[in-house]
């Protein structure tokens, strides 16, 4: 018989990202109405070079519009994303194109209608983005992305009654923003 040797198993060490930035902006989601809502989203980019992993939140404005029967919907979005981005730095500027992955939930409610009710149903989505970061210091940077997100989940809004189509998320929600990115690490 052969002796069992177990060795311990070395420790976890990530790696360590070059750089650690926070994102804050504002923006335009096409996902809760018929016409742009305002948006805000926050996020944490870890900087391994070439390669970006970003993580975050992003709230829809509550958005109201009028439904036929003569009520109205009020839809907002809250949700939490992850994308790993591929980077490519030039002189002046950074280009990013991310996978996006979003998970959270759409609040509707009813305004007016008869039997309305005010529920919260699951958002999942996956798309991709594309981004620019400008540096206006080594530290502070602006950023533009627009991102393109293809729902899992698609809510159906209808009337109770009659069951009549109010509204459901397009089956590809656009969103658009800019903001400021603040170096920490």
């Amino acid at each position: 018989d052969l002796p069992i040797v177990v060795e311990p198993a070395a420790p976890f060490n990530p790696p360590r990202p070059n750089a650690a930035w926070v994102r804050a902006g504002g923006g335009v989601s096409t996902l809760t109405s018929r016409v742009p809502t305002p948006s805000a989203r926050a996020e944490v980019s870890l900087d391994y070079g070439p390669f970006d992993i970003d993580g975050g939140a992003r709230f829809d404005l509550p958005s109201t519009f009028f439904v036929t029967g003569g009520g109205a919907l009020r839809l907002t979005v809250v949700a939490a994303h992850l994308a790993p981005c591929l980077a490519v730095a030039f002189h002046a500027f950074r280009l990013r194109a991310c996978e996006v992955t979003e998970a959270g939930a759409i609040i509707g409610e009813g305004l007016g209608l008869a039997g309305a009710t005010t529920a919260a149903h699951p958002w999942v989505a996956v798309g991709g983005r594309a981004a620019i970061d400008l540096p206006v210091t080594p530290e502070l940077w602006l950023y533009f992305a627009g991102d393109a997100l293809v729902p899992l989940v698609r809510p159906r809004y209808v009337d109770d009654v009659d069951g009549a189509l109010y509204y459901q998320p397009p089956p590809v929600a656009m969103l658009a923003g800019f903001g400021v990115a603040v170096r920490v690490q």
